[in-house]
């Protein structure tokens, strides 16, 4: 067997194996899985040869691949000598007399399986969730397994360090976008080698949960915005455990992915990072933040995963600030503590826009129409000191409410002189399919509306000069 320099490493388009290919670049610390070179896997191999034995991950090994070889019946030095010969296989010449890998199209190899008789095919002891051997079931033409190369098989291995071990499970990730995928891996290695350099010192297993919060937090901290520009995200969590098999999906679509780090960008950071500080589950008592972050859940990331059917939700407990009031109606059980209105230094409207073009593809002239109707409503209240309509304006609950409520708008602008707040074709525009036939989203129309008229108040100070009145009132 001859290392070969130029080994020949691409994006596969497969979960399992990309996220394998970069560990792989991401521990050789390089830019590229085309730049991959044999010294760089025998440095891995080196590595992961000792860091399997630890006790953090020889439990892991059973959750990614049923690994027999860690039965006790085998002896230490059997053992060590599978796992060397295992992560050694990119050495491996490829034998055209048997199927290509199934994952990359090249000559796949004869597997350096201890047991000679075991033949070609990998399993589930090496690939995740495959069916066990002599299972035909999903295999083509009757195959009892599949044909895999060398560099898939030591890029499926690498999952053991790169993708975190989170809640008994595996963390896996893809993207459309390759470097959204190796960046948010290049931000857990460290980690990762860290959690394992403990366990190898004192025996301990250092926890990690919450894994769609870690996802979102790691993408959070990648410095580079065009990384995550158009990029799909998926996770897999999955146990290919022989006690109980199991894989969920969750899907992060391109235009949260942009929303989200647009979010990020200078015009909008500083609100958008006190929405994310609060909404970070509080750590247990006597513990400090920093100390219990790997298993805290922040809401707010994960919710990014029910978008955008759950977007008037999101809005609403985010942007509106009214996860309290309105509790019951979008089932929220996580009880953050917000307060509407009095949180009105970080209700933004320019977040809110960009949230409506990025993720719901909202109509830009609605968004103008609401707009302009919110800064009228908003200077009525002022110019008159208004308090009655700020609550009428604030606790409408329903379609026919806030029909009326423009209506007795609309006559006392004609009664003052002044045009009215919102003609018929404004209307519906925003509220109405027809004459008489509510949008479906009118709801959410009036949460848009609510953001930028407290805004609006919360600048013309406003608030600050009724707080006491405000709040007296809305106790009662």
């Amino acid at each position: 067997m001859e290392t070969v320099n130029n080994l020949g490493y691409k994006w596969t388009g497969h979960p399992l194996v990309d996220m394998g290919i970069a560990t792989l670049t991401a521990f050789s610390e390089l830019d590229n899985p085309e730049q991959l070179t044999g010294e760089h896997l025998e440095k891995f191999a080196e590595y992961a040869e000792q860091a399997y034995f630890s006790p953090l991950l020889s439990g892991y090994l059973t959750v990614l691949f049923t690994a027999n070889f860690l039965n006790p019946s085998w002896k230490p030095d059997k053992k060590k000598q599978h796992v060397k010969n295992l992560l050694r296989s990119y050495k491996l010449n490829g034998d055209e007399d048997l199927p290509p890998c199934t994952f990359c199209g090249r000559s796949s190899i004869r597997l350096p399986y201890l047991n000679a008789d075991r033949g070609f095919l990998a399993y589930r002891d090496l690939i995740p969730m495959l069916s066990g051997e002599a299972v035909i079931n999903f295999f083509p033409k009757g195959r009892f397994g599949l044909p895999v190369c060398g560099l898939c098989t030591v890029a499926i291995q690498a999952l053991v360090i790169g993708a975190p071990y989170c809640e008994g499970k595996a963390l896996i990730i893809y993207s459309d976008n390759p470097l959204l995928l190796l960046n948010i891996v290049k931000m857990w290695l460290p980690e990762q080698r860290a959690r394992i350099q403990l366990s190898l010192a004192s025996g301990e297993k250092p926890k990690w949960s919450r894994p769609l919060t870690r996802v979102i937090d790691a993408m959070a901290t990648l410095e580079n915005l065009y990384i995550v520009e158009g990029g799909r995200l998926t996770i897999y969590i999955l146990s290919n455990s022989g006690q109980g098999p199991s894989i969920e999906m969750y899907e992060l679509p391109a235009s949260i992915t942009s929303f989200f780090m647009k979010a990020q960008s200078a015009r909008y950071r500083n609100t958008w990072n006190v929405l994310i500080k609060n909404a970070w589950e509080s750590p247990e008592r006597g513990k400090s933040f920093e100390e219990e972050k790997p298993r805290l859940r922040n809401y707010l990331y994960e919710d990014l995963f029910r978008l955008p059917d759950e977007a008037p939700g999101f809005i609403r407990k985010y942007f509106l600030r009214q996860s309290i009031r309105f509790k019951r109606e979008y089932n929220d059980k996580q009880g953050l503590n917000y307060h509407g209105w009095q949180e009105a230094e970080i209700i933004k409207w320019d977040l809110t826009e960009l949230f409506l073009k990025e993720v719901l593809g909202m109509e830009k002239q609605r968004i103008e129409s609401i707009k302009m109707l919110a800064d009228q409503m908003a200077d009525d209240i002022v110019s008159s000191n208004d308090r009655s309509l700020w609550w009428k304006i604030y606790s409408v609950q329903n379609f026919q409410g806030i029909r009326n409520l423009l209506i007795t708008q609309n006559r006392k602008s004609l009664q003052n002189g002044k045009k009215p707040i919102i003609t018929f074709d404004q209307f519906l525009n925003i509220f109405e399919e027809g004459e008489e036939l509510a949008r479906a989203d009118w709801r959410l129309a009036w949460d848009l509306l609510l953001i930028r008229v407290i805004e609006q108040l919360y600048q013309k100070k406003w608030f600050e000069q009724n707080k006491e009145a405000l709040v007296i009132e809305e106790e009662k």
